[in-house]
């Protein structure tokens, strides 16, 4: 990139011409070293320097070329008690060197390399040192200092200077080594190397501290070329700024306004800015940094030409003081100040604060920055619940640009971006019919006497909303009028974790659709894990056979010419139509036209009353369709009650209507409780599956009809507390775990396992239950009971209870380590066939005969055709024996058993004594027992007892 910052040039031609002025043309033909006249070089006791000759014996001291006897010490500490000039007119006004350097006194940086590196403190005490002149391209580690290694300089400024060496330079240190820190220091001096390249540091390195520093100067470098600092790895960078051009040669070079090459983990850069002209054709070139490296830079800006609504600012929002209080983290304390109206840029001097807010309640007047202690809400407003009692102004939602995301957190905030939505702001925001909303926090709609829907006809709602589990209680929809809900038309948009309370009480004077706990309308949409109990109260002054309202659904209203989906959402709240003439109802979407209709986990727990007496849509979970042609109902429990006058016939506990559109086996896998209705009220086609299957309060409560919903696994959209809900419930952290009947032990087995984190077992009222690991060895199967219920993540174990089903809850108060000799493998997160490793057998806990349930016990995986343990097909939530095939049988040579009972005829579980062996090539034969007094109905190669004679199997 190749970008020009005229104030920058400006800055710096000033800057130039006022030290030529002021200094007179006076060149040092030579310095001998002196010592200075107080202090020792201890920390307590530092050297005082006072002149250039004083500062040459300080470097030739560190450095240990003094000749006068003094011992090296690279550690010393000194102060500046005054500004110390080398040499005068070193720079022209342009920053270039100087015509003629023949007569400059050069400088021998203070610490020249690893063996003489500065680990001492030097403050300069806001002193400067200028003139200092070094010219040799070869020669690494170059500045005021070459080299600090645990070494502190602060406080001293490099002016009018001129540094070329090869790499490690900078206008005050070249190298900062281990822990090295350089604070409060500044340059405005002409810097030029091949790598590592920077106005104050050529690089730092190893946990060192760059602070509260500046340049003004010319950078220039072939790779690693920043305005403060070159590079920087594992160190910190704050409060920096960089105003000088930065130039970088290599074509793939590292160049930045502030920083180069920021790289390492634990690499921070804060609060700093560049208004540098930064000169590079590499890729790797920018205005703040040229490469961040899995560094963490935060809160750091640029001058930009105009505002990109981050990091780049214009000169104007620099000389409003807004990116002072922004370096400062949003507040007036902090490094930086500026003088406003005078400094046209941020100074690191916080004497001039810069306070942001409202100079007045006025609405027109916006947010502004001054020296003087604003209010960061205008002062007249006393917003309460997001609403100002003075001037019911909304407040704004809180904008976050790194995620583009609106936060709500109150009622004025939430109607604050229904207005954005809606193109009704009058505060000069743009209408943004994509914005995206969050809740942080319950919203109280009740100053809302009606509610006005986020999204119309004409502006419809298009972008993202998570209410990330927080609820909207007392929304009072209370006028009629199409598309009615939180949201009242949604195209293309996504809605999701947000639960509605509150009414809807109408009185309907004509013809209206469209209304939804949560969307009245939505085209090409989806709304997930959405909860609504808003209770809808319908009257009409409309006569008895004109229809007074379309289309009401307790999650949403309408679904028309789209793909849009509704997926793991309730409605617990109360329909009363009346006896006003109502379309359809349903209980979570109310009604569906040339689209496809795609419902899935949703739960109807409330009611719907209409006394119309003649024919009325009404479904517990879905409404009616048309021309659909896709229409899908699944996994869904219909568990309210609904109360219909007179006509039921296209009345349906989970559908009320299906006008064509039927697919095959798109309506399944639904359950509901008692009542007299059909699942499908009335439909045109013929059902490939059962739609709806009712249940008994026993079953819904038992934890059946949540394994059911799940697809006959624990894992998925539904759980259940057993002994405390009463019917399977969305979102719940109580798994059910089914078991599988033992009829000989009258006793449940299962298997069990979570990837996703660690879990514990229970059954209600105290019931048994007991975990085990499973072992196969030399033929014999062991299992060997656990001390606790507790699950590691990812761990399968085996159980026995005398429930058919229990409840796995997640683990959190320590941490498990799964358990050692276990040969139970937990099951992939998704239903899929696995393949046996070399040398490996698999079974799966199934009865001998499913058809029976009979012969519970670990048998050898089938897939197809194949049935010798080398695949197996899983279920997410359960376990399944990985055993080496040598360990399978007794002797090894002989052939993998195809099945491992796990109980003896007294139901002991834990010291089985053998293993029985089944194969599918014998036929059954009646009763037999083997020589344990057991009846076996597959027989295996052995000894065993038929009609009261031995007989061996071979």
């Amino acid at each position: 990139m190749n970008k020009t910052n005229a104030l920058c040039r400006r800055l710096l031609t000033v800057l130039a011409l006022v030290v030529a002025m002021v200094l007179p043309a006076q060149v040092w033909a030579g310095i001998t070293p002196v010592k200075p006249s107080a202090g020792d070089g201890s920390s307590g006791n530092p050297y005082q320097i006072g002149n250039a000759a004083e500062l040459y014996w300080f470097a030739a001291l560190v450095n240990g070329t003094l000749t006068d006897g003094t011992a090296q010490n690279s550690n010393a500490c000194a102060i500046l008690t005054s500004n110390i000039t080398v040499n005068t007119g070193v720079l022209k006004a342009d920053g270039s060197l100087a015509n003629k350097v023949s007569g400059f006194t050069s400088w021998t940086p203070i610490s020249t390399d690893y063996d003489r590196r500065f680990g001492g403190t030097f403050d300069g005490k806001g002193h400067t040192v200028s003139g200092l002149y070094f010219n040799d391209a070869s020669v690494r580690y170059v500045g005021l200092f070459g080299l600090s290694d645990r070494g502190t300089i602060k406080n001293v400024g490099v002016i009018a200077s001129y540094f070329n060496g090869q790499r490690n330079v900078g206008g005050v240190c070249g190298h900062c080594y281990r822990y090295s820190k350089v604070t409060n220091c500044f340059s405005t001096s002409t810097v030029y190397g091949t790598t590592s390249v920077g106005g104050v540091c050529g690089d730092i390195y190893d946990n060192c501290t760059l602070s509260n520093s500046y340049n003004t100067g010319i950078v220039y470098g072939n790779n690693e070329v920043g305005g403060v600092c070159g590079g920087a790895q594992h160190s910190t960078i704050s409060d920096c700024y960089n105003t000088g051009s930065v130039t970088g040669t290599a074509s793939t070079g590292y160049v930045g306004g502030v920083c180069g090459l920021i790289g390492g983990s634990t690499s921070t850069m804060s609060n700093c800015y560049s208004t540098g002209n930064v000169i590079s054709t590499s890729k790797y070139s920018g205005e703040i940094n040229g490469y961040v490296d899995k560094s963490k830079v935060t809160n750091c800006y640029y001058l930009a030409a105009s505002s990109n609504g981050s990091s780049g600012k214009t000169a104007a929002q620099f000389a409003s003081g807004e990116v002072t209080w922004l370096l400062n983290g949003k507040q007036s304390t902090g490094a930086w100040g500026q003088l406003l109206g005078t400094d046209n840029l941020p100074v690191l001097n916080n004497t001039n604060k810069v306070y942001y807010g409202y100079p007045s309640c006025d609405k027109n007047e916006g947010i502004r920055y001054a020296n003087t202690e604003l209010s960061e809400t205008r002062p007249a407003h006393n917003h309460v619940n997001g609403i100002c009692s003075v001037c019911s102004e909304w407040q704004a939602a809180e904008y976050v640009a790194s995620s583009g995301l609106y936060e709500i957190g109150n009622a004025g905030q939430l109607a604050w971006f229904g207005a954005l939505v809606n193109g009704t702001l009058t505060d000069g925001t743009a209408q943004n019919t994509a914005a995206k909303g969050v809740l942080t926090a319950d919203i109280d709609l009740a100053p809302f006497a009606h509610w006005t829907p986020i999204g119309n006809e004409s502006s419809k709602f298009g972008g993202t909303f998570d209410g990330r589990g927080f609820k909207v209680q007392h929304m009072s929809i209370t006028r009629q009028g199409n598309h009615s809900g939180l949201f009242g038309y949604a195209n293309g948009a996504t809605i999701k974790n947000v639960r509605t309370e509150g009414e809807v009480n109408l009185n309907v004077t004509a013809y209206t659709e469209g209304y939804g706990g949560v969307v009245g309308q939505m085209d090409n949409s989806t709304v997930s894990n959405c909860h609504s109990s808003v209770n809808f109260h319908i009257e009409s002054q409309m006569t008895g056979s004109d229809c007074c309202i379309g289309h009401i659904g307790g999650i949403v209203g309408k679904m028309h010419q789209s793909a849009s989906s509704v997926t793991g959402c309730s409605y617990s709240g109360n329909m009363h139509f009346g006896q006003s003439y109502i379309n359809v109802a349903g209980g979570i979407v109310g009604y569906a036209i040339y689209s496809e209709v795609p419902l899935s986990n949703c739960s109807f727990t409330g009611s719907i009353t209409c006394n119309y007496e003649n024919r009325t849509i009404l479904g517990g979970i879905f409404g009616y369709t048309r021309n659909s042609g896709a229409v899908r109902v699944q996994n869904c429990l219909s568990h309210g009650n609904i109360q219909k006058t007179g006509n039921t016939e296209v009345t349906g506990v989970v559908i009320g209507q299906i006008n064509s559109g039927y697919g095959n086996g798109h309506v399944q896998n639904n359950y509901y409780g008692a009542t007299t209705l059909k699942a499908i009220g009335s439909t045109t086609g013929t059902p490939s599956t059962t739609p709806g299957t009712q249940c008994t309060a026993e079953q819904l409560a038992s934890g059946e009809v949540t394994w059911l919903l799940n697809g006959k696994q624990p894992t998925g959209a539904w759980g259940q507390q057993l002994g405390t809900d009463d019917y399977p419930m969305l979102a719940s952290p109580y798994q059910v775990v089914a078991g599988a009947h033992d009829a000989g032990t009258d006793t449940y087995w299962a298997t069990y396992s979570n990837l996703t984190n660690d879990a514990a077992l229970s059954v209600p009222a105290d019931g048994l239950l007991e975990l085990y690991n499973v072992q196969v060895s030399q033929g014999r199967m062991t299992l060997t009971q656990r001390d606790d219920n507790l699950v590691a993540q990812g761990e399968g174990v085996l159980l026995k209870t005398d429930a058919p089903y229990l409840n796995a809850t997640p683990h959190s108060s320590t941490t498990l380590t799964a358990a050692a000799d276990n040969d139970l493998v937990a099951t992939p997160s998704t239903a899929q066939t696995i393949t046996a490793d070399t040398g490996y057998t698999l079974y799966r806990l199934t009865y001998n005969n499913t058809n029976t349930q009979e012969g519970l016990g670990f048998y050898l995986g089938k897939v197809s055709t194949t049935t010798d343990g080398s695949k197996l097909k899983t279920t997410p939530g359960k376990a399944y024996l990985k055993v080496l095939t040598s360990e399978a049988t007794t002797p090894a040579s002989a052939s993998p058993a195809m099945g491992f009972r796990f109980t003896d005829g007294q139901g002991e579980a834990t010291s089985v004594e053998s293993i029985t062996i089944t194969h599918d090539a014998h036929s059954t034969v009646a009763d037999t027992y083997d020589i344990s007094g057991r009846k076996v109905s597959r027989p295996a190669r052995g000894l065993y007892i038929t009609h009261g004679k031995k007989v061996f199997i071979k």
